[in-house]
């Protein structure tokens, strides 16, 4: 598998693991969660890169990705009342 495509499926893989850990929060929690994140995303990408005007809009694209991914995964019925199924996760 080429590196490209290693680096992309780690990506998808943090993406989908936050998006659980935020789903498992409580509603008052994952706000904080979601700025967290969207700190390491930005701090990351910017020791990186060393554009951090480039690394803050990366950032900004991730947890909006994360955003969407909760609100699918809760659409879909994949949680319920803010919570993930335990079952999903063992």
């Amino acid at each position: 598998m080429s590196d490209n495509k290693n680096a992309l499926l780690s990506m998808l893989e943090v993406i989908n693991r936050r998006s659980i850990e935020i789903i498992e929060l409580p509603e008052s929690k994952r706000e904080g969660r979601y700025n967290n994140c969207l700190a390491d995303y930005y701090q990351a990408a910017g020791e990186e890169w060393g554009d951090w005007e480039h690394a803050k809009a990366y950032a900004d694209k991730i947890i909006e990705l994360v955003r969407s991914l909760v609100t699918f995964i809760e659409a879909g019925g994949g949680a319920a009342r803010g919570r993930a199924h335990p079952a999903e996760h063992q």
